[in-house]
């Protein structure tokens, strides 16, 4: 079984659906969680709602099929948690 408290993760459609689901799950069982998102509005409310259930997470905007917005993506996270984990 891998756990996943502490280790910071980079969750891409984050701001909805199966991605919003996902990074909620990670951030309950303990993961620092980068919400990487193209809507705005979106993402915000992801990172409130995980900040509200007390889980840490950064709202990145981010487009992933633009390579400079992914850059910016891994650079945010990087400067802020100092890693992004593998597994």
């Amino acid at each position: 079984m891998i756990t996943v408290k502490g280790k910071v993760v980079i969750v891409t459609g984050a701001g909805q659906g199966i991605g919003k689901g996902f990074a909620e799950a990670l951030a309950q069982e303990g993961a620092k969680v980068v919400v990487a998102e193209i809507n705005e509005e979106n993402g915000n409310n992801v990172v409130k709602a995980i900040k509200k259930n007390g889980g840490e997470a950064l709202f990145v905007k981010t487009d992933v099929v633009n390579y400079g917005s992914v850059q910016k993506m891994i650079k945010d996270t990087v400067d802020l948690y100092g890693r992004i984990d593998e597994n």
